[in-house]
């Protein structure tokens, strides 16, 4: 299937800034302002973004880190997922037709993975919506994605719209703290897991919590 050419201007532009990413104050990056290549949502413009197809061309390309967005499940899972719902990657409104809410703010449907299970989850298809040879793609799980990585780059895990989540009453850090134990990424290189979020709430509770752990807003 070929891309459109605005697809194919948006791969390029995209494919240019990630190559100029500077990743400061990160020790697994050498010196402070060496340029580093941090593969946003994976190698995104080449493989579904946020799927492991996009993790493994991210690290076949060489990339310094891979980003994660991270989501949370209606059972409390950390999954790989840019968006705070499901429809624009997945194929959830032919599989869960019934289970959208309205979008207050644009009075859309979507479907918010926050109210699925990882196992509803799971059975979505993550990468027809790229291309048809990625039919078949799942949405990883955060354990998933450290797993595939591994140390052959660093992690840069992002905390995506925790105010979803404090709104439900849902700890967002709590669960990617307690994963920092469960996964032992104690144990990684120094400076190779770097945090980010566009929320404040969750660095500054990062700052108590592991001070020790670079962060970005």
């Amino acid at each position: 299937m070929s891309s459109p050419p605005a697809f194919d201007v948006m791969r390029t532009l995209c494919s240019s800034l990630i190559a100029s990413l500077v990743v400061m104050s990160a020790p697994y990056a050498g010196t402070a302002a060496a340029k580093r290549l941090v593969a946003h949502r994976g190698a995104s413009a080449y493989a579904p973004e946020h799927t492991l197809a996009s993790y493994r061309l991210a690290l076949q390309q060489k990339a310094d880190f891979v980003e994660q967005d991270l989501a949370v499940t209606k059972d409390l899972v950390l999954i790989c997922l840019h968006d705070e719902s499901l429809e624009r990657t997945t194929n959830v409104e032919e599989l869960f037709p019934d289970r959208a809410v309205v979008d207050p703010s644009t009075g859309k449907k979507q479907w918010l993975a926050v109210d699925f299970t990882l196992a509803e989850i799971k059975k979505l298809d993550a990468g027809s919506w790229f291309d048809a040879r990625f039919a078949g793609e799942r949405i990883p799980t955060w354990e998933e994605a450290v797993a595939l990585v591994g140390t052959a780059a660093g992690l840069y895990p992002e905390l995506k719209t925790p105010a979803l989540y404090r709104a439900r009453a849902i700890d967002q850090t709590a669960l990617f703290v307690d994963s920092i134990k469960t996964l032992n990424l104690h144990s990684r290189p120094a400076g190779s897991l770097i945090v980010q979020s566009f929320d404040t709430q969750p660095l500054k509770d990062l700052t108590s919590l592991l001070p020790s752990l670079p962060r970005t807003f």
